[in-house]
């Protein structure tokens, strides 16, 4: 038979001595519950101190926005209507006006224009075309301001050597061949020529066509090509603008006045007369580029040309501050043939001195041939 475990008095008061203090643990536990929940609800309500700080006062008006300020249109600059660059002056306005004033000059001065225009023109060799030229500057200096140089010849080419300073590149890279030919009512002119630039060769093409009105060239339209690019320039003297594409680019650019390619000013510029003051005109230049230059003419000198040295008058153009500034020389003894032409673009020079001058089938001017080369200047 099994003995059945039973607890000892040791035991038993052990473990009652632990139930005890289980309990006392558990009662202390739930009085203190309940008098931390009796407090919150029963204490009076409390917050965080905080400083009493005065109201910020805010005076806020109404104001009347003052008057946005007066914006001034400048007017875009035209062209001053000085007289010259669009004379549109006939042969009978230019006999009337003439008339007109005789008639008020005293009988001397009469007679002696009357002399001088009944002067016999001289035979056509380059000395007495020199000498004509001359005497027709003369006479159309007694005429009134408007007159112009009438010595334009019908068809005429120039050859050129171009002189190039591109970089540090310089010295006579390329050769040009200036061509133009008219008539009473319209024009056309064209420039062909090709440089080695830069170790390659750029080729430069242009085309100018127009009408003649009073004597003097005015552009139409303008075509140019330089290095397998395509610029055209079609004027509107009714707008006072020009249309242009170029590479592909449509644009109008306002002129405001009058308005001449390249081409067309050389030839404008040989018909001037000799007391022409400064004026202004607006420029189609090469890629385009459409500048208003200020015109100035300066007195003749010599110029050293391959062909020889001749006497020519200076034209001066210039625009942006100088940074583009073009120069033509125009001698009378070769007929008001422009001998040389400069441009001078951003410190880039293109030179174009005149080596040979073909005028109404007549050459006029040629350049020695260079001296045969000497193959030992060849060898190391």
């Amino acid at each position: 038979m099994t003995r059945r475990w039973r607890p000892t008095a040791g035991f038993r008061r052990r473990w009652h001595r632990g139930l005890v203090q289980s309990h006392r643990l558990l009662g202390w536990a739930f009085a203190a519950s309940i008098t931390v929940h009796v407090v919150a609800l029963i204490a009076p309500g409390w917050r965080l101190p905080e400083t009493p700080e005065p109201p910020l006062r805010i005076d806020a008006k109404l104001l009347q926005m003052p008057a946005p300020p007066a914006v001034r249109h400048t007017p875009k600059p035209t062209a001053q209507p000085a007289p010259g660059p669009t004379p549109r002056v006939t042969a009978a306005d230019r006999q009337s006006a003439s008339s007109v004033a005789q008639g008020a000059e005293s009988s001397s001065e009469s007679s002696s224009t009357s002399s001088a225009s009944s002067a016999p023109a001289a035979e056509s060799s380059p000395l007495a075309e020199g000498q004509s030229a001359s005497s027709s500057s003369a006479s159309a200096s007694s005429e009134p301001a408007l007159a112009i140089q009438t010595d334009w010849p019908r068809k005429g080419c120039i050859g050129y050597v171009l002189n190039v300073t591109y970089g540090i590149l310089s010295g006579d890279l390329g050769h040009a061949e200036q061509c133009w030919q008219h008539d009473d009512s319209s024009y056309s002119a064209s420039l062909k020529g090709r440089a080695a630039v830069a170790w390659r060769e750029l080729l430069l093409e242009q085309r100018s066509s127009g009408r003649v009105a009073g004597g003097l060239p005015i552009s139409e339209q303008f075509d140019e090509t330089v290095d397998k690019r395509s610029y055209q320039t079609l004027f509107d003297p009714n707008a006072s603008a020009v249309r242009q594409n170029r590479n592909g680019d449509p644009r109008e650019v306002p002129t405001g006045g009058v308005a001449l390619d390249m081409l067309a000013l050389m030839q404008f510029l040989s018909l001037q007369p000799d007391d022409r003051e400064a004026f202004d005109v607006f420029v189609v230049a090469s890629r385009g580029m459409v500048s208003r230059v200020t015109v100035v003419q300066q007195e003749p000198g010599e110029v050293k040309l391959p062909g020889g040295t001749v006497m020519a008058r200076r034209y001066r153009a210039e625009a942006r501050g100088g940074e583009l500034r073009i120069d033509v020389w125009i001698s009378r003894e070769l007929r008001n043939a422009p001998v040389r032409f400069r441009i001078v673009n951003k410190g880039d020079i293109f030179d174009f001195l005149a080596t040979d001058v073909t005028l109404d089938g007549k050459q006029i001017m040629r350049a020695p041939p260079p001296p045969p080369r000497n193959p030992a200047d060849d060898s190391d």
